[in-house]
């Protein structure tokens, strides 16, 4: 099965089914762990192994690509991790783009066959130039809409998951910086003692 009826049945289904409409999902995760670079590696290992890849991998943050059907499974797990102090999850319906740059495609590819075919019909050399030089831009658009699409496909077929971490935050209590300030005082108290 070739892209364009690939495509049109994806919006078919879309279209008939608004569960089943196009959404480019992605995730962000905020946890605080003792140990971040070994969560960070787990990540990367996870994304890995589902068919994913890394976008970017730092000490406190790390970004990758899962596969769509698999995003869910991963995000509660990850939500084990430890303390999750912040978590996003955010989805943008590509439905009606998509479905606007399929058309635009269809029509400009059908506008390529056209060309061709008068291409064919003609013999006048001053036609044969003009048309060749319109079909040399329609190709340019033809590659252009193809990329676009290309890169919509992606966008659905791969959710991106932001994993930051931060050390846990200790309990501050009031009561210990007291302590502490007294004993500063203290000791400051015993230099001043004239003997």
């Amino acid at each position: 099965m070739d892209l364009a009826t690939q495509d049109r049945d994806l919006l078919e289904l879309a279209e008939g089914d608004p569960r089943a409409r196009l959404i480019q999902s992605e995730a962000e995760l905020t946890i605080e762990a003792v140990h971040q670079d070994s969560l960070h590696l787990r990540l990367v290992y996870q994304a890995e192994l589902l068919g994913g890849y890394v976008v970017e991998s730092t000490r406190q943050r790390t970004q990758v690509r899962v596969p769509a059907g698999d995003f869910k499974a991963l995000f509660a797990e990850m939500e084990t991790w430890g303390k999750v102090s912040r978590r996003v999850i955010k989805g943008a319906d590509l439905t009606d783009s998509f479905r606007d740059l399929r058309m635009e495609l269809d029509n400009i590819e059908l506008r390529r066959s056209r060309l061709l075919q008068l291409l064919g019909q003609t013999d006048d050399v001053e036609a044969k130039l003009r048309i060749e030089a319109e079909l040399e831009r329609v190709s340019i658009q033809i590659d252009r809409l193809t990329a676009t699409l290309a890169a919509a496909r992606h966008e659905l077929k791969f959710t991106t998951v932001t994993m930051e971490t931060t050390k846990p935050n200790k309990d501050w209590k009031p009561g210990y910086v007291l302590e502490g300030l007294g004993l500063v005082f203290k000791g400051v108290r015993s230099l001043l003692v004239i003997r």
